[in-house]
């Protein structure tokens, strides 16, 4: 329900106020048609686009607004807004490069640098996760290992590998 003036009412979500709207700081964003409900002090918590559009100093949206459409794709969307209420990224997306530079794509749009900079250090360190595995596999050329690609099978491989031999990680 994008309309033009941006002031029609959400139907169905959030807690209604007494005029039968949204009550006073529930928003609803579509992104890429995907319909998030959430507060105006979520969204303005880190400053950024939705700080300039729905705060203070915003006058794209009255008061009384409830709805906002923004033309990018919901998929990072929803991990933006999870790092909005938490200032953690989900562990799947830390663990995803390409999760991790299409949350980071969108930061950069949204201007919220410190979720880009996030993204960038975990990007760092998975970077330096794969180094770590091909400098081991290169070690290890004889041996046909399968190609590990998540922290967990990294680490695993990585601690108890050495000791696989002796069976003391229980790993078969």
């Amino acid at each position: 329900m994008c309309s033009s003036d941006l002031a029609a009412t959400v139907e169905g979500a959030g807690s209604r106020g007494p005029s039968g709207g949204m009550a006073t700081g529930w928003v609803e964003v579509e992104i890429g048609g995907e319909k998030f409900v959430t507060t105006r002090e979520t969204l303005c918590s880190h400053g950024g686009y939705f700080s300039a559009v729905l705060g203070e100093t915003g006058s794209q949206m009255s008061d009384s607004a409830s709805s906002l459409c923004v033309d990018r794709d919901s998929a990072p969307f929803r991990h933006i807004l999870s790092w909005m209420r938490t200032n953690r990224l989900p562990y799947a997306v830390t663990a995803d490069m390409a999760q991790l530079d299409a949350v980071a794509e969108e930061a950069r749009f949204y201007a919220l640098a410190p979720l880009e900079q996030q993204c960038e250090q975990a990007m760092a360190r998975l970077r330096e996760l794969e180094a770590a595995q091909a400098r081991h596999m290169h070690a290890d050329r004889g041996r046909s290992t399968p190609r590990v690609t998540d922290h967990k099978t990294i680490f695993q491989y990585q601690i108890c590998e050495p000791y696989h031999a002796n069976d003391r990680c229980g790993v078969a």
